[in-house]
């Protein structure tokens, strides 16, 4: 390893093989640290372990709304109870006739706890 100084600041330098072992090992820990606040959000019920099969069904295009809540063991009408939003604009929503407006998504996303983004 060389040293160098430029305007009062003093540089490392070092062989290529050594910086990319450098950058590989800090990305792996970069990497360490993302696993292990991931896995305290989980525990502490700031986030969750969505199954593989919830997200194949999001991302092959079903009603993200459906997907949902029969994720979280709603049926349409209990669904309508808590959000009071009626069923038949529940199907409508889940069957693309209807799009979600800012109140009945605050409604929904608070119900299925869920991101804004979730059913976007």
């Amino acid at each position: 390893m060389m040293t160098l100084i430029d305007n009062q600041k003093e540089y490392a330098v070092v062989p290529m093989d050594d910086y990319m072992l450098m950058s590989s090992l800090k990305e792996d820990y970069d990497n360490v640290l993302s696993i292990a606040k991931a896995k305290q959000e989980i525990a502490q019920g700031d986030d969750e372990l969505i199954p593989f099969e919830i997200i194949e069904k999001l991302a092959s295009g079903e009603s993200k709304l459906k997907v949902w809540r029969e994720y979280r063991g709603l049926t349409p009408k209990e669904l309508s109870e808590k959000t009071k939003i009626s069923v038949s604009v529940i199907s409508k929503i889940e069957n693309n006739k209807q799009s979600i407006d800012l109140a009945k998504m605050k409604k929904l996303v608070a119900v299925l706890s869920l991101d804004y983004d979730d059913l976007l």
